[in-house]
């Protein structure tokens, strides 16, 4: 899921936007590698990674555009398989 604030339409009013990017079934072990592959291959389909460019060393789980954020958030539990696949993302 990818929540997003953009202007509507024919107005300066902001808007709260949301979609669905993908249900994906992750076959095999559930690694942080593994994981982090998929989530790229997801972002890739949906257009994203060509916009990122990646964050600063101290903030490694943030993607950056021209300073902007692009990806601001993961939505996880905590495992250590999801802060491995965050890290090789």
């Amino acid at each position: 899921m990818v929540h997003w604030i953009a202007k509507a339409e024919g107005s300066s009013a902001l808007q709260l936007k949301a979609a669905l990017i993908a249900f994906h079934h992750l076959p095999g072990s559930h690694t942080g590698a593994n994981i982090a592959t998929a989530l790229l291959a997801l972002l890739d389909c949906a257009g994203i990674t060509g916009k990122v460019s990646p964050g600063h060393r101290l903030r490694p789980f943030r993607l950056l555009l021209h300073n902007h954020y692009q990806i601001g958030h993961f939505t996880l539990d905590n495992t250590a398989n999801n802060k491995t696949a965050m890290f090789e993302l």
